[in-house]
């Protein structure tokens, strides 16, 4: 990721990634993508439907409860017509693997309430739990009224969850700090992607157009209403 290649990948490191691909055909078409949901471009400051389905695709490779992506992860989205390989590397062209660990609830709470500011690379895209926020100005985090689970149930603070993030965030990268209890390597976080892509239905993709991660609303009010229902 950055910290390993400053602003960008090297041309070295892009035909050593290109390279690793050829056998599987850098224009293999992996899925259809029908309208602009993927090509979205505020992903610094907001929940996306584009890092929303990463993320999901993430959860899906590892078994992890939630996983989370830095923004500065992405580059470019995804347009109408067929995703292929050529297209995911252009959206992630960073080298990572996909690592996941343990957190319990009390912890996944403390981190959204210290997520990082809006509008930085560092901003958090996330699938697997629903944080009611509400805005505090433009470029600040915004204030956390709580988390939910998939059920729609608070977090357990002492239950044990699964986290997945890539190898840049394990690391240290954008200033994240995880305890990485229970830490493992899955691989090439790439390669994970793409196995669990191919085929995949383009109505499959609707479901991320509503947000179901970080829902900010106007003011705390509304935020711990909506919480708490």
């Amino acid at each position: 990721e950055r910290a390993k290649g400053g602003a960008g990948p090297s041309r070295e490191r892009v035909g050593r990634r290109r390279a690793r691909y050829d056998g599987v055909g850098w224009g293999e078409e992996l899925f259809l993508v029908c309208g602009n949901l993927l090509d979205d471009g505020n992903s610094g400051s907001e929940s996306t439907p584009r890092g929303r389905f990463l993320c999901k695709t993430m959860n899906d490779a590892s078994g992890a409860d939630l996983s989370i992506l830095n923004s500065g992860s992405f580059r470019s989205g995804i347009a109408p017509g067929w995703a292929t390989l050529g297209t995911l590397y252009d959206m992630m062209p960073f080298q990572n693997d996909l690592v996941t660990f343990s957190m319990t609830g009390g912890d996944i709470v403390d981190f959204f309430h210290g997520m990082p500011p809006r509008r930085t690379n560092a901003f958090p895209q996330f699938h697997g739990v629903t944080v009611h926020a509400w805005d505090r100005g433009d470029g600040l985090p915004p204030g956390i009224a709580g988390v939910l689970d998939r059920n729609g149930k608070p977090l357990d603070p002492g239950r044990i969850y699964t986290v997945a993030v890539n190898s840049f965030m394990a690391e240290g990268g954008d200033g994240y700090s995880f305890g990485l209890a229970g830490k493992r390597n899955r691989g090439d976080l790439m390669a994970l992607l793409v196995a669990r892509l191919r085929n995949v239905e383009s109505a499959d993709l609707e479901r991320f157009r509503e947000n179901d991660a970080l829902v900010v609303h106007s003011t705390r009010e509304e935020a711990q209403r909506a919480f708490t229902e």
